[in-house]
């Protein structure tokens, strides 16, 4: 009797082979193989949640976050292009006057874009 294995039981095999191999890579020292595989899960959820708002944000028109810009629109003063390049926990904590980070130096022009 002759039997055959389904190319979907080969092809998820593979991927658990390269997934537990993955792990291992990412192991540091004195952790253990758990605890990487839950450190690597975590992440990967981080990164799948963080590709899931950018794809959103770039269908309905939304500009992405720029950490270099929106220093400089702080540091300007301008607000409203702030409110476009920075993130909006940044954002909101210098409205709310608690934004320590140092700005850059002005580049000149309105919104600083130049």
């Amino acid at each position: 009797m002759k039997t055959t294995v389904p190319p979907v039981a080969i092809a998820a095999a593979g991927v658990g082979v390269a997934a537990l191999l993955y792990v291992m890579a990412q192991k540091r020292a004195g952790q253990s193989l758990a605890g990487a595989a839950g450190s690597a899960a975590v992440e990967a959820v981080a990164d799948v949640g963080t590709g899931a708002v950018i794809g959103i944000g770039e269908v309905f028109g939304i500009p992405a976050t720029d950490t270099d810009q929106c220093s400089i629109d702080l540091a300007n003063g301008d607000y409203w292009a702030a409110s476009f390049s920075c993130p909006a926990k940044r954002f909101l904590s210098a409205v709310m006057g608690s934004d320590d980070t140092p700005p850059p130096g002005n580049t000149g022009g309105a919104t600083g874009s130049w």
